[in-house]
């Protein structure tokens, strides 16, 4: 609230990967680091470290968190596991869920592209490097719940809050990604494709919207449907790399390559 600086480092060994707050109800819980040595830690703040998830010491690809769970899935360069799902409770122990069972990489041996977790952390989406992604719950051992394919390796993936709305994103070149929007019910044909210069794409944490950048231009699509929502264009002078809801889908923020950072409003695609 201040913009004080706490007072003591946190400190990880090697480079810092994410960092993120997990939050217990009425209070916060602390703040949990990823590093590219493969370590997951969990710190009291003011800093000073609670608990240290052991997991190995492989290097980890990707990190993604649940929005309203302290979940978190890791990918890491570990043939043997290379998925970690775990959940932080409320006194800050862990709950590693055990994915052996769920054998997603017996037929394709290199590791996945990329991954992600549903708001409610109870699905997980994994992209493999042969075209295909698999839906999972993480605790069952039972078989996917579905696999979509498209046609490379997906440079993104996306679940909704409660997991039934899957988006990919590949990139056959530099200049230009292709969007598509599925549900994991039925996973024959996408609900909608989009293509274009995107960057980046995320769910509203009610999983009812989508952002997408594209080139210099932000786009609010209706999830289900992928109908852009906003009245008016939302650009930058330049390309945007990054953008985010806030907790409520009221706002979006946005970051571009012309060095500004601006919030917009969803309803009227006004800035702030």
């Amino acid at each position: 609230s201040t913009g004080d600086r706490l007072p003591g480092p946190v400190l990880q060994k090697g480079p810092v990967l994410h960092i993120s707050f997990l939050n217990a109800p009425g209070r916060p819980l602390g703040l949990l680091t990823t590093g590219l040595d493969g370590s997951v830690r969990l710190w009291r703040m003011p800093p000073r470290i609670k608990s240290l998830f052991p997991i190995g010491s492989s290097p980890v690809i990707s990190f993604a968190r649940s929005e309203s769970s302290n979940s978190f899935l890791i990918t890491r360069k570990d043939p043997d596991e290379p998925l970690v799902v775990a959940k932080v409770d409320a006194q800050g122990a862990w709950k590693h869920f055990d994915l052996a069972a769920i054998d997603l990489f017996e037929k394709h041996r290199p590791l996945p592209s990329c991954a992600a977790i549903s708001g409610d952390g109870t699905r997980i989406a994994v992209a493999r490097h042969d075209g295909s992604v698999v839906v999972q719950n993480v605790d069952t051992d039972h078989m996917p719940l579905t696999t979509v394919r498209v046609p490379s390796s997906a440079k993104e993936v996306q679940l909704s809050a409660n997991g039934e709305l899957l988006l990919t994103r590949i990139a056959p070149n530099r200049h230009e990604s292709t969007l598509e929007c599925w549900h994991t019910a039925h996973s024959d044909e996408p609900l909608w494709s989009l293509s274009g210069q995107l960057s980046h794409v995320t769910f509203s944490r009610d999983g009812g919207m989508v952002a997408v950048a594209n080139g210099s231009e932000l786009l609010v699509l209706d999830a289900p449907t992928g109908l852009n929502t906003l009245p008016s264009p939302v650009k930058h002078d330049q390309r945007i790399g990054y953008c985010a809801f806030d907790p409520t889908g009221d706002l979006i923020v946005t970051c571009s390559d012309d060095k500004t950072a601006r919030v917009w409003q969803v309803s009227s695609g006004l800035p702030v």
